[in-house]
């Protein structure tokens, strides 16, 4: 008789309720079957016991088999099942819980797969759900329990690590069959804190633990001040991040050549999540060879907070490229004729009205010679290097001066371009 008849006559026997000898019930038994990876199987791939029972497993061949659960209520007690793959062995597994659970062989495990329902009392099912309600120091945990039809109890535990270390009150979740939902509200939390937290319930079978899920409580932003970049003789771009803790939150840079810092950008929104959002501003009109410090301040209904300073340094104005080398003329050519060189005209191209409240106006001009330099004067003082756009440091009301001359080939506009205008007091 066949290898496969008579495991097929055992299972046959085990299954049709028969009795093995002394009068005890046979245990279910699963074989590994098949000679070849097509017909490699567990036969039968199911059996059902009850709570406490146990199934024989086995693989008689020379083929190399294993045995590892997937999922169940939890894993079952086994000796002398390899979860390696191994020939010619056999063991058995216990069921202490009610409920479904899935093996296979981990040799080949999408071929080989089964199961085995134990029939009777169970642990409670549980799942861990997002927390709502969350203020700076509130929050509200969710989660639900399937009583598995036994007397369960629930309770929550939650802290700042997965340690958890705080519970809230146990409460019950009733006998039912079916999953039903369940909350807890727990306070003196710290603002602007993660938290972890996860729903735990159990009956006389066993105690379930559903999966760890976080929250953060609002509170007030955080913000860093992260390097500058793209610094240049004029300009550079700021950088840093920022965390709103659950709370609409605002954003700006101080920046100036001091710690003072007098100037800032606009304020720019971040939002109200819980992540890290990374922020930036670029700065024009800088002054060149100079050393500005700067922060990221981010502000909401629970607070302002200020990042650490940081610093950079503009670069110097390049200088103009040299006139191009003109080759001597060849001998016997005639002499080239003399070209005089043409001192620059300077023109404005942006500038405020005859009468403004603007106390640091900006100016935009241009030269007739591609590539000229520029010199500016406020309230004839004496001329300094400068470039398009010019912004002027902060005016007192009265009247003020603006000159612009352009340099090119070594030589100055004879005559700069000038704008006189009238700066207003403020309103009151």
């Amino acid at each position: 008789m066949s290898r496969r008849l008579v495991s097929s006559l055992i299972v046959s026997f085990v299954l049709l309720g028969v009795a093995a000898p002394g009068g005890l019930a046979a245990e279910p038994t699963i074989e590994a079957t098949g000679s070849s990876l097509a017909t490699y199987a567990w036969t039968p791939s199911t059996a059902e016991v009850g709570s406490g029972g146990s199934v024989a497993f086995k693989n008689a061949t020379a083929n190399f088999h294993g045995l590892s659960w997937e999922s169940g209520p939890e894993t079952p007690n086994c000796t002398g099942t390899p979860s390696v793959g191994q020939a010619n062995w056999s063991g058995s597994c216990t069921f202490a819980q009610g409920g479904t659970y899935h093996f296979y062989c981990p040799v080949h495990p999408t071929i080989m797969k089964g199961t085995v329902t134990v029939t009777g009392p169970s642990a409670p099912v549980v799942v861990t759900e997002t927390a709502t309600g969350i203020s700076e120091t509130e929050a509200t945990l969710n989660g639900t329990v399937d009583p598995s039809e036994q007397e369960t109890s629930y309770f929550f535990q939650y802290g700042t690590t997965t340690g958890y270390g705080l519970e809230t009150a146990e409460a019950s979740a009733g006998s039912g069959a079916s999953p039903v939902a369940k909350s807890a509200s727990v306070t003196g939390l710290t603002p602007a804190t993660t938290y972890h937290f996860r729903l735990v319930a159990k009956n006389v079978t066993g105690t379930a633990f559903g999966a760890d899920e976080t929250f953060s409580t609002n509170g007030p932003p955080s913000a860093v001040t992260n390097p500058a970049t793209a610094v240049s003789d004029s300009g550079a771009t700021l950088h840093g991040t920022v965390n709103p803790h659950g709370l609409q939150t605002g954003w700006f840079f101080n920046y100036g050549t001091t710690t003072a810092y007098g100037l800032k950008t606009p304020l720019s929104a971040a939002g109200n999540g819980t992540g890290l959002s990374f922020v930036s501003a670029p700065l024009a009109s800088l002054s060149p060879e100079t050393t500005y410090h700067f922060q990221l301040v981010a502000e909401n209904a629970s607070g302002t907070t200020a990042g650490l300073d940081q610093t950079f340094t503009t670069s110097a104005i390049a200088p103009a490229e040299p006139p191009p080398t003109i080759p001597p003329p060849a001998l016997g050519s005639p002499p080239p004729p003399v070209v005089l060189p043409v001192p620059p005209d300077t023109r404005l191209t942006l500038k405020p009205r005859a009468k403004t409240r603007d106390r640091t106006p900006t100016f935009k001009f241009t030269a007739s010679i591609a590539g000229a330099g520029f010199q500016c004067s406020l309230d004839r003082k004496p001329f300094r290097t400068c470039r398009s756009p010019y912004t002027t440091p902060t005016l007192k009301p009265g009247r003020h001066t603006v000159r612009v001359a352009a340099v090119a080939d070594g030589l100055t506009d004879p005559t700069p371009t000038s704008w006189s205008f009238k700066v207003l007091a403020s309103r009151s």
